[in-house]
């Protein structure tokens, strides 16, 4: 590590000590730390995300989670109050899908944080007016200020 600060500090031509520019960089990535600790911490989830309560869905996205003893649950909910249908180019269904969230913090986590875990439950259309299972299709996480 001291050799890359050291050619660095020797490519931009400071002339000094390689510690300098590290402890500039060190310097600058705290602040940023800081700064975005702060602005994390008021991030919060919209309420609309809840506005809904589908415990089909909802058992759906609880059953994907990978360790839920560890889990402190805030809020589930789905945003979407009916399904929402996709169709091809010729207005026969392809699936149906809600979308669902859950704000949860984490035990095992190293942060302070909560985490919004947003889910689209899917069902694909089996033909003549009906669908198949649920299934998880989507699944992402964001980082939350916890309630």
């Amino acid at each position: 590590m001291f050799k890359d600060y050291e050619a660095l500090a020797a490519k931009i031509g400071t002339g000094k000590d390689p510690n300098d520019l590290k402890n500039k960089v060190n310097t600058a990535l705290d602040a940023l730390k800081t700064s975005a600790e702060t602005k994390l911490a008021s991030y919060k989830m919209p309420e609309w995300y809840f506005k809904y309560q589908d415990a089909a869905s909802q058992a759906k996205m609880k059953a994907y989670l990978k360790n839920p003893a560890t889990l402190k649950t805030f809020k589930v909910g789905v945003s979407d109050d009916v399904w929402q249908i996709e169709k091809n180019s010729l207005g026969i269904p392809l699936y149906r899908y809600k979308r669902g969230q859950m704000l949860v913090r984490n035990s095992s986590d190293d942060h302070p944080y909560c985490k919004g875990l947003v889910f689209v439950v899917k069902q694909t259309y089996s033909g003549s007016r009906t669908y198949g299972g649920s299934e998880k299709s989507e699944y992402h996480e964001e980082l939350y200020g916890c309630p």
